[in-house]
Parts: structure tokens; C-alpha cells; sequence
């Protein structure tokens, strides 16, 4: 590995550690390191003092520094030691990461999932037609709940309103019609226990409250301002292939408001887009260690209740595991008050200050404080657009994909992130490669693929319908299923990271 070893004797110098390289490279290794000069401490003067180190293989360099009398002994002669080029690596220093990783590493693989039992099937098909029957969704719907009228009100204030937001209800549109995936409906009924009227119910009014509280509405600008010190973060993949949320509520740098709640959907709503296919669960990541501008980090509980009360309600089965460290007091007091009323599978996807290269690949997990591999340093200006425009042109393609399949309620989400390019009505979805770009091929839909399904997709089934409940649901009897919240309250507080860990399971 050392091209060369000298002994330079007699030579003083006041100067650390210091690496040299050559400012002239050959034209024929041009881009590439020549070599590097690596002196001793207080070498410098021993470097100008052995010029025949550098006669074969390097240009001289300049050397100018301030010289002091040596009034003691000879010191001990440093050593000279230059690398070879061979041995250094392509690149000397890498800078921290400032963008999101776009795709989780090769060898890491979801794992399949179960496959449905006949009973199962039948369910699910069952809510499926009376998905396909929906055409009408409420609009502003009432609620008791003093919290969601302020949010409401707050929302209304932030973006435009749609123009059918002034009757009472109104069809859906088409990205209301795309959420509605096979995926999407299969996580309500496993919420609900396998109950179509109760998933019926919780899924109409999971959309009527995408409506009031505006989800599709926020936009970058807006966020903005509450992600300025990354106190939240997307980054990296589990070994299930989960996105990783980072939640920092050390970094808090705003006063409790309904915008930074509208931040944590926002941002939950980016995660989703950042799934790879065959993936449909995230994976939170709490870190409570305080910092110097903030030691404080809990929020009134109100704020952590109607958080927990959204993600259970409105995002029932996406969680896959939440990682959580440095882990305050007021904290475990939550979470003892609340886990008597948790589920054992989701009390079991709870992970506290434990070794999480258990469950995220050390080149996947954030260095700073989870012992992880990944050198990642917040730029707000780097990667606040950088994640915005890689989620916008993913639900571009998403949408793409979709409406060459015939647009459908029930696609798969895997078709739609391009994980096969078969759809639920058979359609191939292909591309051809072109000079200067990709064009789309659509060839002819197979029968057997398409049964159920009209020309159109399932337009008409939506015409045909019979019958309609209060929702606009054609289900053959009247009434609808109750919807059954558990809020479960604390007398202490606690933060609305503390209430997302527990209540997206």
C-alpha cells in the first residue's frame, strides 16, 4: 500500500496533520486521484525537506510557512508516507445525504401476503359492489366534536373550497374513486373484523372527512414553514421495505396549531406515495431526545387525542412498526395508561429503545442518535422539493396507470405502483421504448379477465343501482352500521407523535 517511506531528519514545523495533493494531474488520468501526500505531525518542513519523494511521480508543490528557531534538542524525524492510488477509495469525503432514497435496497424483499379464505373473498366482494354503487359522498358534514369544527374552519381558511362543496353531497371524484383500491378496501374490513357494514360505514366516512378536513388540499407552501428544521423526516426503508417516518418532536419550531396537524397527515400522505410495491404499511420512528431550543415536547392531550383518533379511524391498518427512543417519562405514563385498551398485535408492533438494525438495515438508518450507517443532514432548501416532486410524478404515474386500465374502483395497488403491469381488468400496461422517450401500448383486454367489468370499467354498475342509503351506497336493506370510536383519554400529556405510534395500527 506505501509507494514510499522517508526518514527526513533535522526539520521543525509548528503544523498538525496535514494532506497535501498535487494541483497537476496528467492529461491521461484526468478525474482521477494521482496521489496524496500524508505528513507526519509537524512535517510540513520535513515534506520540503525530501523533494526527491515527489521527482518520479509528482509535480513539486509550493510550500510557504513561518519558520521558528529550534532551541532544544534535534526533534525526532517524522515520517513521510505517500498513499498509493490503487488503495484509496473513488471518492475521499462523502458528503451527508440531503434527499430522500427513492427505492428501498435490492436484496430487501416484502413479504407476501396471506391469501384470502373463500369467506374472505366473498366479503370482500361484497363490499366491492357496494363501492362501485357509490354516488354520493357527504359534504361538510356535521360533528359534535369541537376540535374537528376548529380544524375544519382552519382548513377552509388555507385552500380553496370545491364548488361542490356548497350542497350536501355530491358524487366522487376521480381520485376519490381511485383511493378506493382492492388493497384499501381489504385493510377496512381487516379493521372492522371482517364486518362489510361496518367497513361500508367507516369507508364513506373516512371520504367524507378526506373532504371536510381537505387532505388532498395542502400543499407544499403551505407545510412548509412546520418542516423548516426536519421535525419530520422520510427516509430510508425498513427490512419489510416499509417507508421509515422519522418523527422529531425535539425540532419543534412552531406554537400548537391546527397546521401542525394538517403537517403530520400531510406527511403521512407523502409516505404512502413513497410505498414500493407489494408494500402498505409504514414504519414510524420517534425520537424524544430534546435539544436545546426545545426541551419540552409535549402538547396538550386533546391535541394527541384527536390525533390517535384520526389515524384510527381514517388509516386503519398501515402501520407496521413504531421504533421509538429516548423515551421521557410522561411518555411510558401514555402508554401505561393506554395499554390495557390496545390490541396485543399492535401493543406487539411497539419497539422502545431497543437496537433498531433489528428491524431497518444499518445502511437505511439515520446516523444521528440510531446507530445507523446512513449520514443524512436536513437541508430544508434541498429536501423539502426534492421529496415534493418525487411523490408528485409517483401520483402521476399512479394516475396514469389507472386510467389506461378503464379507471376502476378495486384496482390493485400494486398495478398501480408498478409492481405488475396486469390490472384487475386485464389490461397489460407496457412501454415501449422510442427515441427521445417512452410511449404507451395498450393491447386488447383478455374475457376471462374481465368478467364483472363493462366496457367502461364499472361505470355502469354505478348508473344501474337501486335503492340508496343516506350515503349514496346501494346495499339492498336499509340502514347503515353504527361506527364505533374508542377515544382512550389520559390525564397527562403526552405529544401527538406519542398518539401517531399508537393509533395507525
Amino acid at each position: 500500500m506505501l509507494d514510499v517511506v522517508e526518514q527526513a531528519e533535522g526539520v521543525s514545523a509548528e503544523y498538525e496533520d496535514t494532506w497535501i495533493s498535487q494541483s497537476r494531474r496528467p492529461t491521461s488520468q484526468r478525474g482521477k486521484r494521482q496521489g496524496i501526500l500524508r505528513t507526519g505531525k509537524k512535517s510540513m518542513a520535513a515534506a520540503a525537506a525530501a523533494p526527491a519523494v515527489f521527482s518520479q511521480s509528482f509535480a513539486p508543490l509550493p510550500l510557504s510557512f513561518p519558520r521558528t528557531p529550534w532551541l532544544g534538542p534535534p526533534p525526532q524525524a517524522p515520517l513521510l508516507i505517500v498513499v498509493a492510488v490503487s488503495e484509496l477509495p473513488l471518492e475521499m469525503t462523502s458528503s451527508p445525504l440531503k434527499k430522500p432514497l427513492e427505492a428501498p435496497a435490492a436484496s430487501i424483499v416484502p413479504p407476501p401476503r396471506a391469501e384470502l379464505t373463500a369467506d374472505q373473498e366473498a366479503k370482500y366482494s361484497t363490499l366491492l359492489k357496494a363501492a362501485q354503487s357509490l354516488t354520493s359522498i357527504p359534504n361538510n358534514k356535521k360533528t359534535n366534536n369541537k376540535q374537528q369544527q376548529q380544524q375544519q374552519k382552519s382548513a377552509e381558511k388555507q385552500e380553496e373550497k370545491n364548488e361542490s362543496a356548497t350542497a350536501s353531497s355530491s358524487p366522487p371524484t376521480e381520485a376519490e374513486r381511485m383511493w378506493l383500491t382492492r388493497d384499501c378496501l381489504l385493510r377496512y374490513l381487516r379493521a372492522t373484523n371482517w364486518n362489510v357494514k361496518e367497513s361500508q360505514q367507516r369507508l364513506v366516512d373516512t371520504l367524507a372527512w378526506r373532504r371536510e378536513y381537505g387532505i388532498d388540499t395542502f400543499t407544499a407552501e403551505y407545510i412548509s414553514p412546520e418542516q423548516e428544521t426536519g421535525k419530520q423526516v422520510i427516509l430510508g426503508y425498513d427490512k419489510d421495505g416499509r417507508p421509515c417516518q422519522y418523527l422529531n418532536p425535539g425540532r419543534q419550531n412552531t406554537s400548537t396549531s391546527p397546521r401542525q396537524i394538517h403537517h403530520l397527515f400531510y406527511m403521512v400522505e407523502r409516505v404512502v406515495d413513497m410505498m414500493p410495491p407489494g408494500v402498505e404499511k409504514l414504519n414510524l420512528m420517534i425520537n424524544f431526545k430534546p435539544s436545546a431550543q426545545r426541551q419540552n415536547t409535549s402538547v396538550p392531550v386533546g391535541v394527541a387525542r384527536e390525533v390517535l383518533h384520526i389515524l384510527q379511524s381514517h388509516y386503519p391498518e398501515r402501520l407496521g412498526k413504531a421504533l421509538i427512543i429516548n423515551v421521557p417519562w410522561v411518555v411510558w405514563g401514555f402508554f401505561k395508561l393506554i395499554k390495557p385498551f390496545m390490541h396485543p398485535v399492535t401493543r406487539d408492533k411497539l419497539k422502545f429503545n431497543e437496537d433498531m438494525r433489528a428491524y431497518v438495515p444499518a445502511e437505511q438508518l439515520w446516523s444521528a442518535d440510531w446507530k445507523g450507517d446512513l449520514d443524512f443532514d436536513y437541508d430544508h432548501d434541498v429536501y423539502w422539493p426534492a421529496l415534493n416532486e418525487l411523490c408528485r410524478r409517483r401520483r402521476e404515474s399512479r394516475a396514469a396507470r389507472w386510467r389506461a386500465a378503464g379507471a376502476v374502483v378495486g384496482e390493485r395497488e400494486d398495478y398501480l405502483a408498478a409492481g405488475t403491469d396486469v390490472s384487475v381488468t386485464g389490461y397489460t400496461f407496457k412501454k415501449e421504448a422510442k427515441e427521445g422517450g417512452e410511449e404507451e401500448e395498450k393491447p386488447a383486454v383478455s374475457e376471462a379477465a374481465t368478467a364483472g367489468h363493462d366496457d367502461d370499467g364499472n361505470n355502469r354498475q354505478q348508473q344501474q343501482h337501486g335503492t340508496q342509503n343516506g350515503h349514496g351506497i346501494t346495499n339492498g336493506k336499509e340502514g347503515q352500521a353504527a361506527v364505533t370510536t374508542t377515544t382512550t383519554t389520559a390525564t397527562t400529556n403526552t405529544t401527538s407523535s406519542t398518539a401517531a405510534a399508537a393509533g395507525a395500527a
